[in-house]
């Protein structure tokens, strides 16, 4: 066997059989951007410093520093107390462009963030430095990046929300262009939206992956399946399959899709030939080849239409919610952050109340009911969290370093993934120790931080 064959073969079974850790502490870890948000709300403005903040605090947390997550806690608080703060700013509440501007801040962190603790651990995870209870777990289990994978759904759903009322008027126009318009619009929208670039993304790295022996995991989507692609599909699904129905029946997005989960996990507690088969079928045909890619999909489709629901209520004008006010997921437009923490609660109680019954444990593998529920609670929470902070530091101001993020997310995750497949080709990771580790992650995020200014600056959005 080759030198090349044995360092994937190596690097493969690094990333195999893990068990994850507890939910708690990936709470824990995710909650270290709470504080941080807080510090750079209060501070003027320094790239140095909300570089240190955002990407290396977070890098810290999830290897060389893990088992000192407390001191790490003090660091993010730390620049309060030897930096200048920003004076508070009142909020005009009369006018409803400030009103979404608010709203939009917490918004635009929790997905910046998510992007880059998700950005981290993605290349993180190959060394050694990088603690194995983060990993991704192999079936039943939770971890910090089983989570993140949920999360990033979770936000692609709630920026994919369907259009307000208003908005659709004026695209259609009048009644007699509507079929045309709508036609046209539909067309478009498989043409230019973002995530079926990463359909085609995720093919390019299938071909990669296969011609360039780059390691992979069997069990986590299957032989040619990967995450691109199930994120390239879920809007397709949703406007092809899902709209239709939505439309025809008026259920709600977020209903559907627990509905959607709760039949799966029925089915798979009632009828043992299911799991038998997704663990220890043989690798034949398309569907056996990427069984787990094709079966979580279908969770991921339920996270994704709990994401536009929650978009739906936390991005619209409040005018245009009037009339939402008793959908499941909807009650956030007289008060986001009780909403957040009323339906974070509810869902997560839920999962505790299902998990009591259930054969199963979370699988982010399988993307099961628990794991679902798991992840939309979290979010929710999290959200939450970001909107208490917005409301006690009472600045307007979008944080300029996180706007960046969150406008060129796609972009972003496109040139983390691509560095992380350059690093890997390039060096051994294994062999590394924990401060050529550091020293490689901390550039990794250096590029990923200059080409965020880089791609705001030129404008260049995808």
């Amino acid at each position: 066997m080759s030198t090349s064959n044995l360092h994937k073969l190596a690097k493969e079974q690094f990333v195999s059989d893990l068990g994850g850790s507890s939910t708690e502490e990936i709470i824990m870890i995710m909650t270290i951007c709470i504080p941080i948000y807080f510090t750079t709300r209060k501070i003027q403005e320094n790239i140095l410093f909300n570089f240190v903040l955002h990407f290396i605090i977070p890098l810290l947390m999830v290897t060389m520093y893990n088992d000192y997550k407390l001191l790490l806690y003090i660091f993010a608080f730390a620049p309060l107390f030897f930096m200048s703060s920003k004076p508070n700013q009142k909020n005009n509440k009369n006018t409803s462009s400030g009103n979404k501007k608010k709203k939009l801040n917490y918004l635009t962190a929790y997905r910046s963030h998510m992007l880059i603790m998700t950005g981290i651990a993605i290349l993180a995870v190959d060394f050694k430095v990088f603690p194995r209870k983060l990993g991704k777990v192999e079936t039943w289990g939770t971890s910090l990046m089983d989570l993140g994978v949920g999360s990033f759904i979770f936000s692609n759903g709630i920026v994919s929300r369907p259009k307000p009322k208003k908005e659709i008027e004026n695209e259609t126009g009048t009644n007699k262009n509507k079929k045309n318009s709508k036609a046209s619009c539909i067309f478009s929208k498989l043409i230019l939206r973002k995530s079926n670039i990463l359909f085609v993304l995720g093919l390019l790295r299938l071909f990669f992956v296969k011609n360039l022996e780059y390691q992979e995991h069997l069990t986590e989507y299957g032989k040619h399946w990967n995450f691109f692609i199930t994120l390239g599909l879920l809007p397709l699904t949703y406007d092809f399959i899902l709209v239709p129905l939505i439309e025809t029946t008026h259920i709600n997005r977020g209903i559907l899709g627990f509905l959607m989960c709760a039949a799966l996990e029925l089915w798979l507690n009632l009828d043992s030939r299911v799991l038998k088969y997704l663990i220890n079928a043989e690798r034949v045909g398309i569907f056996g080849n990427n069984r787990e890619g094709i079966y979580s999909f279908l969770g991921y489709v339920g996270i994704y239409l709990m994401g536009q629901e929650v978009g739906s209520s936390l991005i619209l004008p409040v005018e245009e919610n009037k009339n939402l006010r008793k959908n499941f997921l909807g009650r956030y437009k007289v008060d986001d952050l009780q909403g957040l923490i009323g339906h974070a609660l509810l869902i997560w109680a839920l999962n505790n109340s299902i998990l009591q019954l259930d054969k199963f444990y979370i699988s982010r593998r399988f993307a099961n009911l628990p794991y679902v529920l798991w992840v939309v609670s979290y979010n929710l929470g999290f959200l939450a969290f970001y909107c208490f902070v917005d409301r006690i530091t009472n600045i307007e101001d979008t944080d300029f370093i996180l706007e960046c993020i969150n406008n060129n997310g796609l972009i972003l995750f496109l040139v983390a993934n691509v560095s992380t497949g350059l690093v890997n080709i390039s060096i051994n990771t294994l062999s590394c120790n924990t401060a050529q580790s550091i020293a490689i992650l901390i550039s990794y995020c250096g590029f990923i931080f200059i080409s965020a200014l880089v791609l705001n600056k030129y404008q260049i959005r995808i």
